[in-house]
């Protein structure tokens, strides 16, 4: 006899709230039909940045389980930036902007032409020498290409 979807849901939450606690928020197992081992981490509900902070343990959790085994859990934190990045990308620049980590964006062209001005540099040669050493500092799309600075 099947499960109704209620009862399926319920046993799925003692099964997973049975297996879990707020000091170790993982479930793992092996999948039988594919022998791979799966995780399940308890992720609490946040309202504020405070709450967050004091029940984000769970993202180190997650972070290891992702890892696997031979794999660091430097290179599974910065996979899961790297995603967070791209598919959240305005929250991710707010936050870096928060964290003082970041730029406000790459410089176009009008801002680099004004800088070259009020820095008195006209040569070519010196402002590839200036723009070599901003890129290694700030990243090499943090300015607009030299062929379109005026």
């Amino acid at each position: 006899q099947s499960l109704s979807l209620e009862e399926r849901d319920i046993l799925l939450t003692e099964v997973v709230v049975g297996n879990t606690s707020k000091k170790d928020s993982l479930l793992q197992f092996r999948n039988v039909r594919n022998r791979t081992v799966e995780s399940y981490v308890r992720v609490p509900a946040n309202k504020t940045d405070q709450s967050f902070e004091r029940s984000a343990a769970w993202l180190d959790t997650a972070i290891k389980a992702n890892a696997g085994e031979g794999v660091s859990k430097f290179k599974s934190a910065k996979r899961t930036m790297k995603y967070l990045g791209k598919k959240f990308k305005d929250a991710s620049r707010e936050a870096l902007k928060e964290m003082k980590l970041m730029s406000p964006g790459q410089m176009n062209e009008i801002q680099m032409g004004a800088m070259w001005t009020a820095g008195d540099v006209s040569s070519k040669n010196a402002r590839r020498n200036i723009l070599k050493h901003l890129r290694h500092h700030f990243g090499k799309h943090s300015f607009a290409p030299e062929y379109k600075v005026q």
